[in-house]
């Protein structure tokens, strides 16, 4: 009976019905594998998709005390509920505070634009050709992407 059993394993395993312990363990692994890759493909998806909001969002935004105050007097008046004395007194200091910070961006923005293109200069000359063409490609992006327009008031495009 011992023998009957050992063969009909053996014909099962021969016809495929029974998987070899290493075929498992390979199938396991495999399957872990694509549940990270799949798991890695989300975060990147959710990454791209946050990062692509945040650009947009920071992009579309006009700095002008005229509309980041009414922004943030919305955000005041349906947060607190207030009075139309507290409204009034309470825009007055908001404007004033923005058109205090334009004031403060235009006075400081040529000292940054040229600081960085100081910055962009130094390390152009310490390249070869075909590094500092990518370099000035590169650098144009960052400029454009991560300094604030000139005048200060412009919208990124």
């Amino acid at each position: 009976m011992n023998e009957l059993n050992h063969t009909d394993v053996t014909d099962k395993a021969l016809a495929g019905q029974i998987e070899p312990v290493g075929k498992r363990k390979s199938r396991w692994l495999m399957k872990l594998f694509l549940s990270l890759v799949i798991l890695l493909c989300g975060i990147v998806i959710g990454v791209v998709v946050t990062l692509s909001f945040i650009r947009h969002t920071f992009n579309s935004f006009q700095f002008q005390p005229e509309v980041a105050t009414q922004r943030v007097m919305t955000r005041f008046n349906s947060k607190y509920d207030l009075t139309q004395q507290q409204q009034n007194n309470l825009e007055k200091i908001v404007r004033d505070h923005f058109e205090t910070l334009e004031k403060i961006g235009q006075e400081v923005h040529p000292r940054i634009r040229s600081q960085m293109d100081e910055f962009g200069d130094k390390i152009a000359e310490e390249l070869n050709e075909e590094q500092r063409a990518d370099w000035k490609k590169r650098f144009k992006h960052l400029r454009e992407n991560f300094l604030p327009r000139e005048p200060f008031r412009q919208p990124r495009e």
